[in-house]
């Protein structure tokens, strides 16, 4: 690349504190996304050479199971599968839902206090919409950013990772009549990954 180029400027100027200037386009919020999740990711997918031989009905299974890793790994394979990086290509989409995230409901809001049940919950009925063919919003992504957070939940947060049913008696919710019914409600032990490391820990969802 020929060092004669400019820097692009787009979007709107914020000042910082201390005088600084930077513009700011809609390019997607990294800074927001689970830097310890997204570690993980990136190392199990680095790690496996068969990323691209499940498919995406693999992604259901690996969710139920409580494997959310996998299922982020095998919806990137199948969605961004045109592009050179998947993985990476999914990324940039993933900040940029973080960033429409924050605007809506505040930065971090999906940290505080969330049960691993609701996020399991949205993943699945986002990536069964995505399989079906819907097109009323980015389902892929969503049910990603559900399945990052729901990993995120597991690994910082497991007294959010008790059944709906208990989670609700144990916080005197008035909920509706289905807190015990969900259909993706699942506490089983998952001994197991579909594809990943060997040495990774089980999840007790």
């Amino acid at each position: 690349m020929s060092n004669e180029y400019e820097i692009k400027v787009e979007g709107a100027v914020h000042t910082f504190e201390g005088g600084a200037t930077r513009y700011s386009k809609d390019k997607g919020r990294f800074d927001l996304m689970p830097s310890d999740i997204i570690i993980k990711l990136l190392e199990q997918y680095s790690s496996n050479d068969n990323n691209a031989s499940f498919s995406i009905n693999d992604a259901i299974i690996a969710a139920y199971k409580g494997n959310y890793i996998d299922a982020v790994i095998i919806i990137a394979n199948q969605h961004y599968k045109d592009e050179k990086c998947p993985v990476l290509a999914m990324l940039a989409e993933l900040a940029i839902h973080f960033q429409k995230g924050a605007a809506k409901y505040g930065e971090r809001n999906c940290e505080h206090g969330i049960p691993l049940w609701s996020f399991r919950d949205s993943g699945i009925r986002h990536l069964t919409q995505y399989i079906l063919g819907r097109t009323d919003e980015p389902h892929h992504i969503s049910a990603i950013w559900n399945f990052v957070m729901a990993e995120w939940t597991m690994a910082n947060h497991p007294e959010r990772c008790m059944d709906e049913a208990t989670y609700c008696n144990s916080r005197a919710i008035n909920i509706s009549k289905d807190c015990t019914t969900t259909l993706y409600h699942n506490t089983d032990t998952y001994t197991g990954q579909l594809i990943g490391d060997d040495n990774n820990t089980e999840s007790n969802t």
